[in-house]
């Protein structure tokens, strides 16, 4: 009885070290992705690899243990997107490998006259949405806010405002005390003292034009 007592002591305490270094080992290697991600996501490094790279941070994000970790690299996800995108040429691009990446992306990723080529905020925002109990969800927010939106607002001041409230709005609305809360504040008094400057015109009517167009 005793020997079966000590055995399966034995063949416990073996499978709680196995299972205890194979996620340090994980821990190690999503480390070394993020590392990698860091140098990858400088201006030199060209496109195909940049977008192995993208493929490679989802995957890690969904397989990462730590639920920070997986919206950490969701986010080194996201820039490495955001980074393809700025890439693109201004025009729609007819050739490999902008198009081919395109055509996976076509859900994600649409074409501004006068803004070039975006993200989906509704798109990030699902990303945001399925980290938002992590840690990493605050810079989630603030990443989405500095990406911007698609829009050809031609002067018309609602449309600017639609905009903001989109972006900084949104982001305090989620994280009143957020990290980046400041920042959203001052990016909102600058585009309300902008309207108020614009208002003050000869010419103000031009700006409430309701036939200008919404992003």
């Amino acid at each position: 009885m005793t020997r079966v007592s000590l055995a399966a002591i034995i063949i416990t305490c073996a499978v709680v070290d196995c299972g205890s270094r194979l996620y340090a080992r994980q821990k190690e290697d999503f480390a070394s992705l993020e590392k990698e991600a860091a140098l990858a996501l400088s201006p030199e490094n060209e496109f195909t690899r940049r977008a192995d790279l993208a493929v490679r941070l989802q995957s890690a994000s969904a397989r990462a243990a730590d639920a920070n970790q997986r919206a950490r690299l969701a986010l080194l996800w996201l820039r490495a997107q955001r980074s393809l995108i700025a890439m693109l040429p201004f025009e729609r691009p007819p050739v490999s490998p902008y198009r081919d990446w395109l055509a996976r992306h076509q859900d994600v990723v649409v074409h501004s006259e006068f803004g070039g080529w975006f993200l989906l905020p509704e798109f990030l925002w699902r990303v945001h949405d399925s980290h938002k109990a992590a840690p990493a969800a605050d810079s989630l927010a603030w990443f989405i806010v500095e990406t911007g939106v698609p829009s050809d607002c031609e002067g018309y001041i609602p449309c600017y405002a639609r905009i903001m409230n989109s972006g900084s709005g949104e982001y305090l609305r989620r994280y009143p005390r957020g990290a980046h809360a400041s920042e959203a504040v001052a990016n909102l008094h600058t585009s309300l003292v902008h309207a108020v400057e614009s208002l003050s015109e000869p010419h103000a009517k031009d700006f409430l034009d309701s036939g200008s167009k919404l992003p």
